[in-house]
């Protein structure tokens, strides 16, 4: 437990060092950009690095397919297929997930299906992101007992890009469910 809460911590810092400097300076530079632009007609020549949405043309492509392995805690696999949204006012880009999952434990199975929102500070889906779970999950407990309870959860994680459309990513959440904490391994196509 004490591993699981000083792994949760250094995520923590790592994401509050590299990821909250880069989304505040691309922020501070969009809303200079969009000032300039409501009182000059020449903001392209002094601000040509300004970010939107509509100079990326789809980055990605909108639905996607997720596939996951909890090999660490519990081994289990998730399957499910997404939804992009990007948000051109604040530059962040958001994935939602619906998904079906098993875990498989000698004492405990769970079988169960959810909902990841995924949040990310850019367009592009790389780099460290916030993500939520919501769902239910339910199965035999010790001795057979069937049990059905939420699926609530909280974490973080980070994404690589491998190729034009593809990501692999690391991630760990916390929260109510059966097994308290997952960590996760997935792969976006």
């Amino acid at each position: 437990m004490k591993k699981l809460i000083l792994m949760l911590v250094v995520m923590e810092i790592f994401s509050v060092m590299f990821a909250e400097a880069p989304s505040f300076q691309q922020n501070l530079k969009f809303n200079l950009s969009r000032f300039y632009a409501m009182n000059s007609q020449n903001s392209d020549i002094l601000f040509p690095e300004k970010e939107k949405l509509g100079n990326i043309k789809n980055p990605t492509k909108e639905k996607f397919t997720y596939i996951s392995l909890t090999p660490v805690i519990a081994p289990g696999l998730a399957i499910g297929r997404g939804k992009v949204t990007y948000n051109e006012e604040n530059g962040h880009c958001k994935e939602f997930i619906p998904y079906f999952h098993i875990n498989v434990l000698p004492m405990i199975s769970t079988v169960g299906i959810a909902y990841i929102h995924n949040y990310f500070k850019n367009y592009n889906r790389t780099g460290y992101f916030f993500r939520t779970n919501v769902g239910l999950e339910g199965g035999l407990g010790m001795g057979s007992y069937p049990y059905l309870m939420p699926d609530l959860s909280l974490g973080y994680g980070y994404s690589w890009k491998n190729g034009k459309n593809s990501y692999f990513r690391i991630s760990m959440d916390v929260g109510v469910k059966v097994l308290v904490s997952n960590l996760n391994f997935s792969y976006v196509f």
